[in-house]
């Protein structure tokens, strides 16, 4: 069926529309009330005053998609859901939402844990932050493990250890493994813990007072010493945040700023009418985006099930499907949500804050963006002549592969963007090919990747290359290109970089290409090959040392699985396992005084 015929069958419902390119690429997705009405929109008739954005997108659009659903709201979950997955070039992508740590406490299991983490996404946990900075947040989890005393291990607790660890003989947890704290009161720590992670801490430093009143009058000086410094880190954390609304808001402020196809949003967090934090987004938006559409896109990226969601929110623009929003977010938080754009008052004020912060991160954004363009741009023109492409390649991906004999054999990918590399987006795989066979390592490696852009399912695979450079010659070459030809991909210039001559290999070449009237485009692909080498190189030696570890372990008398595995999960090496006390070892989970002594034996460690 043609695009034509496609677009004169949509039904009139509620639905999310797909628009791919010549190369089946997704480019944009879009919710509709009305999928009919909404898609005929892109295909009428141009004016004068149509945005540059919706002439672009048109000429790219060769085929769509729809998928049908009951209501609005649900096309506006899962229009979020999708733009996540597959980040279209042509709708706003937030940038920067995997610098900040997050505090996570694990709520699925019996006994939570808490514990620092920048992925979100197990939906059992709850998260609070992100922190925009990692000494603060740190400061907040020590102070949580002193406090509410919530444990920080991985021990599997469906039954009970016969001893404690060290955490509980420092005060840091109150050894719900061991049974010493009942499921019930255990918690209702967590609950205090995580009350005070979202800012209501009012009741924290009167409740530590009463705990050093009793002890001062049972003459626990030593404890009284301790709750006392206990009050001032409370006092410490607490006293920074600076009271801002008179009504003690719980509510998060969100400004945007936009300058052509780039804008920043500043979201400054209050709880208790108290600045609790301030987190600053850089944005990738097509040219034309208003900034009501923009802010909406924002927030669908921005909040997610398991994190706090305060009831009100106050936005410098309101979007236009304000009600959908509204209702999308309060299913989230499970209470009604509710968002205004405030026009006077204190609100405001914090608003225009929002706004300044957000003009001054834009600025510095755009500026360090332009340097790093500039720096490269002379390398991405010339590898864009040196390997006729049509235009600059942006995303690079430089593949190699390490091992020994086939032994361990490990393939990194490595990526670059504007000439940039992109270290979120490296990745690491484990062969499974058997023998030293470089060619079937690289097929394997390649045809993975692949699979994972036509899935989608993970975020630094969804993003299509548009050039992918092997590490060897025209065998390795060839693998990659059956890889790519078994996948049914196409459009992306694969080509393989050799170390002898550095000479250019592409597939439809016998012999190298000519590259010496490029020399910066040249250089560049040395660059992503040696990055590509590192990298595959650093998790093989990874792998030896933990082969060799285990081996040592093996050695040892009395050290069975489960005890190597208590080991590993303890300390970062067999150096640190040797530097232990007898005291440090003995106490671990299932272990005694002779198989500590038997440790430090087999390590050459005298005791």
């Amino acid at each position: 069926m043609s695009l034509k015929e496609k677009i004169k069958n949509l039904p009139r419902r509620s639905g999310v529309y797909i628009f791919r390119d010549e190369f089946g690429r997704i480019i944009y997705i879009g919710k509709a009330a009305d999928l009919k009405s909404r898609v005929s929109q892109y295909f009428q008739a141009s004016d004068k005053g149509e945005s540059p954005r919706r002439q672009w997108l048109r000429r790219a659009i060769a085929d769509l998609e729809y998928i049908i659903v009951n209501t609005p709201v649900e096309a506006l979950i899962l229009e979020a859901d999708l733009i996540k997955r597959h980040r279209p070039p042509f709708n706003v992508r937030m940038k920067d939402d995997k610098r900040y740590p997050y505090i996570e406490i694990t709520y699925k299991e019996k006994y939570p844990r808490i514990r620092i983490t920048r992925r979100t996404d197990n939906k059992d946990s709850r998260y609070f932050g992100p922190y925009t900075s990692s000494a603060a947040m740190r400061q907040t989890f020590k102070l949580i493990q002193k406090v509410f005393k919530i444990r920080t291990c991985k021990y599997d607790l469906k039954k009970l250890l016969d001893r404690p660890c060290l955490d509980y003989h420092i005060n840091l947890c109150k050894a719900p493994c061991t049974g010493y704290i009942s499921a019930e009161e255990y918690l209702n720590e967590v609950k205090e813990a995580s009350l005070f992670l979202d800012g209501k801490n009012s009741g924290l430093t009167e409740r530590l007072r009463r705990e050093l009143e009793i002890c001062s009058q049972n003459l626990d000086f030593e404890k009284c010493i301790y709750l006392r410094d206990l009050i001032s880190s409370v006092e410490l954390v607490t006293e920074k945040r600076q009271v801002v609304t008179s009504s003690g808001d719980d509510a998060d402020f969100a400004a945007i700023v936009k300058e052509d196809n780039s804008a920043a949003v500043a979201v400054m967090q209050v709880r208790d009418g108290r600045i609790l934090g301030q987190l600053r987004y850089y944005l990738e938006v097509p040219a034309g985006e208003d900034g009501p559409v923009i802010l909406r896109r924002f927030i669908m990226q921005y909040y997610r099930r398991g994190f706090f969601i305060p009831p009100r929110i106050f936005l410098s623009c309101l979007p236009d499907d304000l009600e959908e929003v509204e209702e999308w977010l309060s299913s989230l938080r499970g209470k009604n949500v509710e968002i205004k754009a405030p026009q006077r008052g204190e609100r405001r004020e914090i608003l225009r804050l929002a706004e300044e912060n957000a003009l001054e991160y834009l600025s510095v954004s755009r500026k360090l963006s332009a340097v790093a363009f500039e720096k490269n741009i002379v390398a991405l023109e010339s590898l864009r002549d040196l390997l006729w492409m049509e235009k600059i390649p942006s995303r690079i991906e430089g593949y190699d592969i390490s091992n020994i004999s086939g032994e361990l054999a490990v393939a990194s990918m490595v990526v670059f963007i504007g000439g940039e590399p992109y270290k979120s987006h490296y990745r690491r795989f484990r062969m499974s090919s058997s023998g030293p066979d470089d060619f079937a390592m690289i097929n394997e490696a390649l045809d993975r990747r692949l699979k994972n852009l036509i899935l989608g399912e993970q975020e630094s695979f969804r993003d299509r290359p548009d050039l992918i450079l092997i590490d060897g010659g025209k065998g390795q070459l060839s693998a990659a290109v059956s890889a790519a030809e078994k996948n049914h991909i196409r459009g992306i210039r694969i080509i393989s970089l050799a170390k002898s001559k550095e000479e250019i290999f592409v597939p439809e070449r016998s012999s190298p290409i000519p590259s010496a009237c490029y020399p910066e485009g040249l250089n560049l692909l040395k660059r992503i090959r040696d990055e590509a080498h590192r990298f595959a190189l650093s998790y093989h030696r990874k792998l030896r040392s933990k082969k060799m570890e285990v081996s040592v372990l093996d050695k040892i008398p009395g050290v069975s699985r489960k005890r190597k595995e208590i080991l590993l999960s303890h300390f970062d090496s067999i150096e640190d396992i040797s530097k232990a006390t007898l005291y440090e070892l003995a106490e671990l989970p299932g272990f005694n005084r002779k198989v500590a002594e038997a440790v430090l034996r087999v390590l050459g460690t005298a005791f």
